[in-house]
């Protein structure tokens, strides 16, 4: 005869497990996959958003073809007779001649396509030969684009990859502007190494934009610190600094502030083989900055696991708290990762995957970019994924199940600056918030670009915030905002007047009043 009591106390165990258990499978943020958002032929391996045809709404590249969002909900749709139906091997979305739209570079053909939009009717023009742009059949797999040497025109750099044979690095390509929408090709980058991936960002903090290029085949990265002035032009100078990565597969790589004390950190995205001759390789990596060189260390470390094939990282606040949780493409099958970053709520630098809670899981996966594809405040990813299947649209649902959470979101429109405000850094703090500072960029990973908006998680906080706008031109805007939601930040007229950096040097800056953490 069974023992009641016992069966009692069982019951009531048995209880308690499978609340735990359930509570380590939800959590109060969460994506939801929409069936039929892309064509089943929308096929590609790199992602770039933005508003191609200018309605307000996110489109999206795949590969360099062209899908209009025809809703503005998410529903996306090829335009056949847009001009952009090729496939080529990466793409990224600038604004090369200054006319306020988006036009497109791709490499693997290196083409230069101008957008003609004219009355809701999408058109590119290839104008490559026009404006100094020529294919040399070289593989080129890493694009990041920013105003290098100061003359309110996108620079772009085109990392290339191996030919030949395993390792055969071919010679990365700086297509330099002239200042009247033209090109010619810069000798300041001699790289010949195996590039995938062109990340720039003003790490420094000193008015100008740095690249940095990660390299496969366990070539090292490089760094090209910026030393722009404005009198006597611009060099890029190949520094350490601690960041290259040492010998390592790298795929792409991120810029932005992990550890919310106003420094551009970075995380590298490494595949990471284990045995065979070169024994165990880096895995994924953080590199934390201070006063201009980095701390560079194994992303288990700080919580992240280790995976053979991690890709492409990308960075972005998925709960709106103000700190940058991260997406990490994963390939040869496997799941991608989701990190939630803990720094809020534990107040230092520490991630946890939440990849099952949140429902972030794609497969064989690569590019990946951020979107407000549904305009309810929070961000949704595109995830391109292989296996001859369309692209993933995963929608954030912070907006519907954490509704007092909010954030303010930046549109930048440069007039001596580039026109979409890249390399612009901007500082968010009052109103209750976290003090943020959040960089726009053209490009991150692997050729891969989120929509070209500064997003800023603020939590329950209500306002009003202050924001300060430091534009690559050396002008500052400065405005109150009252709550959250999407505004349109515009470049001051004026005389340009670049201002000393933060601190001397090309280190980063101390700002007055930054938290500091436990642990850093």
């Amino acid at each position: 005869m069974m023992n009641l009591g016992r069966l009692t106390t069982l019951t009531i165990l048995l209880a308690a497990l499978s609340g735990v258990a359930s509570a380590q499978t939800t959590d109060p943020v969460g994506f939801r996959r929409t069936k039929d958002s892309f064509p089943e032929h929308a096929r590609g391996t790199r992602v770039a958003i933005g508003d191609v045809d200018g309605d307000g709404d996110p489109d999206v590249l795949i590969s360099g073809r062209l899908l209009l969002n025809s809703d503005g909900k998410g529903t996306f749709r090829y335009v056949p007779k847009a001009g952009l139906n090729r496939f080529c091997r990466a793409a990224i979305l600038l604004d090369y001649d200054r006319d306020g739209d988006l036009d497109v570079f791709t490499s693997g053909p290196d083409r230069m396509m101008r957008n003609d939009t004219k009355q809701g009717v999408v058109r590119f023009t290839d104008v490559s030969a026009a404006v100094g742009i020529s294919d040399d059949g070289l593989p080129g797999e890493g694009l990041g684009a920013g105003d290098l040497n100061g003359d309110g025109y996108p620079d772009i750099y085109v990392a290339n990859y191996e030919l030949g044979g395993l390792a055969r690095g071919t010679a990365d390509k700086l297509y330099l502007s002239n200042g009247r929408g033209g090109y010619y090709l810069d000798s300041q980058v001699a790289s010949r190494l195996c590039g995938r991936g062109v990340n720039m960002g003003d790490f420094d903090q000193d008015g100008d934009l740095d690249v940095f290029v990660s390299n496969y085949r366990l070539q090292g990265n490089l760094l090209y610190v910026n030393q722009l002035d404005q009198s006597r032009g611009y060099s890029l100078r190949a520094e350490e600094r601690g960041i290259s990565g040492g010998a390592a597969h790298t795929i792409g790589s991120v810029w932005g502030d992990l550890d919310g004390d106003g420094d551009i950190d970075m995380i590298m995205g490494n595949f990471s083989h284990r045995g065979g001759p070169y024994g165990i390789q880096p895995m994924v990596m953080v590199c934390l900055q201070s006063a201009g060189r980095f701390s560079s260390r194994w992303a288990r470390d700080y919580g992240i696991t280790w995976r053979e094939p991690h890709s492409n990282p990308t960075l972005f606040d998925m709960d709106d708290d103000g700190d940058l949780d991260l997406y990490l493409t994963t390939t040869y099958g496997q799941s991608a990762d989701v990190y939630r970053n803990r720094l809020v709520e534990d107040g230092a630098l520490r991630f946890r995957n939440a990849t099952t809670r949140v429902r972030g899981a794609t497969y064989d996966a690569w590019g990946c970019g951020t979107l407000d594809v549904d305009n309810d405040g929070d961000q949704d990813l595109i995830v391109a994924v292989g296996g001859g299947r369309p692209p993933v649209l995963l929608r954030n649902e912070r907006a519907q199940r954490m509704p007092k959470r909010q954030s303010v979101r930046l549109r930048l429109r440069g007039t001596t600056s580039d026109r979409w405000g890249a390399g612009a850094t901007a500082i968010l703090s009052g109103g209750g918030a976290r003090r943020t500072v959040r960089q726009l960029n053209l490009g991150h990973g692997t050729s891969s670009q989120s929509e070209p908006i500064l997003h800023f998680g603020v939590g329950k906080a209500q306002g009003p915030f202050q924001v300060e706008v430091r534009w690559p031109s050396g002008k500052i805007s400065k405005l109150k905002i009252k709550s959250g939601g999407l505004y349109q930040v515009t470049e001051p007229k004026g005389p340009v007047v670049r201002p000393a950096p933060w601190a001397s040097g090309s280190t980063s800056p101390t700002v007055p009043g930054w938290p500091t953490y436990p642990g850093r």
